[in-house]
């Protein structure tokens, strides 16, 4: 899958989870000043995960930060675990 479109989706998750359709987001936006909070952000992992059904390992017991910069960043990991599960199979 492009990665123009998995950006396209993560983006349409943070808008949803932000509620506000008008947000201006795209590949190079930065997650953590759109105001994701923790839960918000699980929220997300969840949405990522059931939209591409892939398992995203993350620890919320580590540093507290995310591990994606920008959506940009999201969407090369999301298509490096659907490429993985692709070849697994």
């Amino acid at each position: 899958m492009p990665n123009d479109a998995i950006v396209a989706d993560i983006a349409a998750m943070l808008r949803h989870i932000k509620r506000d359709d008008n947000l201006d987001i795209g590949r190079e936006t930065q997650i953590s000043p759109l105001g994701i909070d923790s839960l918000d952000f699980v929220d997300l992992m969840f949405m990522i995960e059931e939209k591409y059904d892939i398992s995203i390992e993350f620890n919320a017991n580590t540093d507290g930060t995310f591990p994606f910069e920008t959506v940009g960043c999201a969407a090369e990991a999301v298509g490096s675990l659907i490429e993985q599960k692709h070849q697994a199979a």
